[in-house]
């Protein structure tokens, strides 16, 4: 079992209360705090979908032990930086490893991390958490793509117009190219 673990939360998001007020025609703050669970949980919810992180948040990712070529996978995407690596030596001391000694490799769908040529993962003491790696998944806010900033602004709007799970008497449709639509083209694996 690997143990993920988040160390430190988003410190912004891809979009702005101020961009969804405007998305609204809202000009009073009444409802500002109510607008920014809203953007919260829409990044949530766009992240899952695309299946990558949208903006910085630094997690540790601990292992028993690497797999049978000696790579570590990452369960997030993107990496923006390995920020350490460390293990429990046959002593069940922490020790922490050079980052210069291993190859990091980073693809649309996968990244993971191996060492160099001549180096060899250390023997680690029996326990599920036996390596770490702490590093920073996501990217910057401006960098965020636009369908993915629209799909989350599209979101915020209509769980703020419609404020219950469900409407008697209402027909619903999805609205073409709504959120879904416009996070497809950024899904990680996504085929046109």
């Amino acid at each position: 079992m690997n143990l993920l673990t988040l160390v430190t939360a988003a410190a912004d998001y891809p979009v702005t209360t101020a961009e969804v007020k405007a998305d609204l025609r809202i000009q009073h703050s009444a409802e500002d705090d109510l607008i920014e669970d809203y953007i919260a949980a829409a990044t949530e919810y766009c992240q899952e979908v695309v299946g990558k992180k949208l903006v910085e948040q630094v997690w540790d990712y601990s292992i028993a032990l690497p797999d049978g070529y000696g790579r570590v996978y990452f369960p997030l995407l993107p990496i923006a930086e390995m920020i350490s690596l460390s293990y429990y030596d046959l002593e069940n001391a922490e020790q922490t490893l050079d980052l210069d000694d291993f190859y990091f490799y980073q693809f649309e769908d996968m990244a993971y991390i191996e060492p160099k040529t001549n180096i060899d993962w250390p023997s680690v003491y029996d326990r599920r958490d036996a390596i770490t790696i702490q590093f920073k998944a996501g990217t910057t806010a401006a960098l965020v793509a636009p369908n993915i900033k629209r799909a989350i602004r599209l979101l915020v709007a209509h769980w703020y117009e419609c404020r219950t799970a469900a409407t008697i008497g209402v027909e619903v449709k999805e609205v073409p190219m709504g959120v879904n639509n416009l996070l497809g083209i950024s899904r990680v694996g996504w085929v046109a």
